[in-house]
């Protein structure tokens, strides 16, 4: 009986952090968090405001993010290689997740800042036991790092210098993401 106590603790604990987007969820910018009951709490806090002009074209990485992205060498980085992300769906969910952090953004302890956008996410997950901020130049420099890394459009994460339980990343929307974010043993592709 032991056992199986410490079991299904240990299953709860790992699944308080298991988040997942099904395909009838609306695209958007969500807040993601275990509520004290151990409910999984998706709160929509920006729709889906993308656009299509930028499909296809790189991005452009302002001086402020450049400067950051220096930082990422001594980052961790985990490359899915093979797991191609959708362009248009990926670029998008990235424009909403950094309009969203414009001017900084609470992610929640144990929780995600997430950014759906048809099969794929952009998130930020915290796994520290405090609040912490997300800021438009670390999703920049952070893409900008997975794709030197990992290559245009394969899943990746990486957790920058100055947070040491902060991952931004993304990969498939269905995919528990911030179970999963560091789980590849690969650095580059």
């Amino acid at each position: 009986m032991r056992f199986t106590t410490l079991h299904l603790l240990t299953l709860t604990v790992t699944l308080s952090t298991s988040f997942r987007f099904t395909p009838s969820m609306p695209d958007g910018v969500y807040s993601v968090y275990t509520a004290a009951n151990g409910t999984e709490i998706y709160d929509l806090i920006a729709p889906d405001t993308s656009t299509t002009d930028a499909i296809g074209n790189p991005i452009s990485v302002p001086p402020q993010a450049r400067a950051l992205r220096a930082l990422t060498a001594r980052s961790i980085i985990a490359c899915g290689c093979g797991v191609g992300m959708d362009h248009g769906d990926t670029d998008k969910a990235n424009s909403n997740i950094q309009k969203t952090v414009s001017n900084g953004k609470t992610v929640q302890s144990g929780g995600s800042l997430s950014s759906k956008v048809g099969s794929s996410v952009v998130f930020f997950c915290n796994y520290d036991g405090s609040d912490t901020t997300a800021r438009k130049d670390e999703a920049i420099s952070g893409a900008s790092a997975i794709t030197g890394a990992c290559g245009w459009y394969i899943a990746g994460t990486i957790r920058l210098d100055g947070h040491p339980h902060l991952d931004y990343g993304y990969m498939g929307a269905r995919n528990d993401f911030c179970a999963h974010a560091e789980d590849s043993g690969l650095r580059h592709c």
